[in-house]
Parts: structure tokens; sequence; C-alpha cells
């Protein structure tokens, strides 16, 4: 693979964590593309694309990307570029933000091709503006802050009160308790994945958060941090102790750790569980875009 060294610009949409950026395209490259690596422009305006029989998508899985943007401000320069180098192919670009999808339909459209938008898998994310420091869930609904408090009384009457950890070296318990979990999940942590995910907590911006007690870890969370926010990427727990709660026991920790850090928002990323309404979080939309050859 070469030109990665060109995606140096900013993403056009905003709080997108670090899906856009070199390091995490980099890391889902190696561990999942199929096809042929097409890095388009460079500097200010840039794009990572896999190109496959004829289709060019973006570079990181829908499934493992919770944010495409293209890099740069000037999309139509960008679109030119890309027709330029790849003007026989369809495009197929999931997981726009609405700041992104739009100026990029508009860029198509002005070169004379058909674009198809659709709706996409959203996002959950909890805006931490006005949060107390000292008990962010006073941004909820009376009804969701009590259960979340009650569910802390729950956990430290019945274990004392909560341990928690960050570092790499709490991986193989990450990784654990995700076999451990039942249907869907339990089957997701492959060998490929365990190794994609070892990968990315090489990244900077990446954390790895545990609750623990003593030398036992119950639940564990991967997220990456910027200037922006906390983005949750996954977790895990000991489905023994679900009565406990033990995952939403780490959330409002690392929720509480944002407030404390001076995080405008905790995103939740792609994903409609019930738990993230209740802890706070509102949709934000994501958009498909198909544009014809």
């Amino acid at each position: 693979m070469s030109g990665w060294d060109r995606l140096t610009g900013n993403p056009l949409a905003p709080y997108v964590g670090p899906f856009p950026h070199r390091p995490f395209l980099e890391v889902a490259a190696q561990h999942g593309a199929s096809g042929d690596i097409c890095i388009v422009g460079g500097g200010v305006n840039s794009m990572a694309l896999v190109v496959s029989e004829g289709v060019a998508r973006f570079v990181g899985d829908h499934h493992l990307t919770d944010y495409h943007s293209p890099l740069g401000v000037d999309m139509e320069e960008l679109v030119t570029l890309l027709l330029a180098g790849l003007g026989g192919v369809r495009f197929d670009l999931d997981s726009l933000p609405p700041e992104a999808a739009d100026p990029l339909l508009a860029a198509f459209e002005a070169a004379g091709r058909t674009v198809v938008r659709s709706t996409d898998e959203s996002c959950r994310v909890l805006e931490l503006a006005g949060a107390d420091p000292e008990g962010w869930e006073s941004v909820l609904r009376s009804k969701d802050r009590h259960e979340v408090r009650r569910k802390r009384r729950r956990y430290e009457t019945a274990r004392g009160a909560p341990e928690f950890a960050t570092g790499r070296e709490h991986f193989s318990a990450f990784v654990g308790l995700h076999r451990r979990s039942i249907g869907d999940k339990g089957d997701f942590m492959t060998d490929q994945m365990e190794g994609f995910f070892g990968d990315l907590l090489q990244l900077p911006a990446a954390r790895l958060d545990v609750l623990q007690r003593a030398d036992e870890v119950v639940a564990a969370a991967v997220g990456f941090e910027d200037d922006d926010g906390y983005y949750l990427y996954n977790s895990a727990y000991d489905v023994s102790l679900a009565s406990l709660s033990p995952g939403i026991i780490l959330i409002d920790f690392l929720i509480s750790r944002a407030v404390a850090d001076g995080k405008g928002r905790f995103d939740f990323l792609k994903g409609t569980e019930i738990y993230k309404r209740r802890l706070g979080a509102v949709e934000r939309p994501l958009f498909r875009l198909e544009v014809a050859a």
C-alpha cells in the first residue's frame, strides 16, 4: 500500500473521532480491505477508497467504522480528482454524517453524476454541556437519573466500591469477556478480530478501561478520545453478573471521566440499544451515497 501519507487534512464532518484518519484506516485496511487501495488527492483534500469489482467504497468496513468523512473542505476539487482517477466505477459511500453527505452529493451532481442518497445506520450521542462533574446524570430525565443511581447502589451493595483501571495489559481479559458472551457477541471475537483490536489499541487515541475487583475484570471497554469527546467503540462484561449491570457501571465511570476532562460529548457510536437512550443519548443520523458510473 502506498499514499497513506497524503491523508493529512481535517475531516469535512465534525466530531467523527479517529475513523477518517490515517492511523485507523491503515489498521482497517490491514485487517479487512478486499480490493485495491486508492488514496485520492493529497494535502487538504483527500479520501481513502478500496476498489473491488467496479465499485469504490471507503476504506473501513461498515460494521467496524462508525463514521466516514473525506478530508478537506473543497469537495468539488476532490470529486474532480475522484472522477479523473476512477471515472469508470460506481461509488458506494456509507456512514456519512450530513455535514459530509450534503457537500459530497452536491459535488457529484455538479459533475453530472446521478446520486441516490439513503438513510444509513445512525449513531447515538450524549451531549455533556452543562453536566455536573459531581453527578453527570443530572442531564437525564428524572426516571433515568434515578435508575443510574439505583444501579450504582446495587453494585456497591453486592461488591463494594467499583474499582477501575486503564491499560492495554487488560486486553486478554477484554477478549475473554467477549468470548464468554452469549449469541452473536460471543461469536464476534474471532482470532481475526482479536488481531484487529490488538492493533487498534496501539493507536495513540485508543483506550482500554476496565471495571474490576482485585484482579478479576468484570467489564471492559475499548474507546477513543480526542479534544472533542470520547467514542465508545466496543465493550463486554461478565454475563454471570448481568443482574448487577457491570457494563453500565463502567460506562457511568467513562461518562464521569469525560465530564471531568472537559469533553463536550460522549459518543456511543452506531447501534440502537435501548440503554443508550436511557443514558441520555440522542440520534445522530448517517447517510449513504450511491453514485452511478
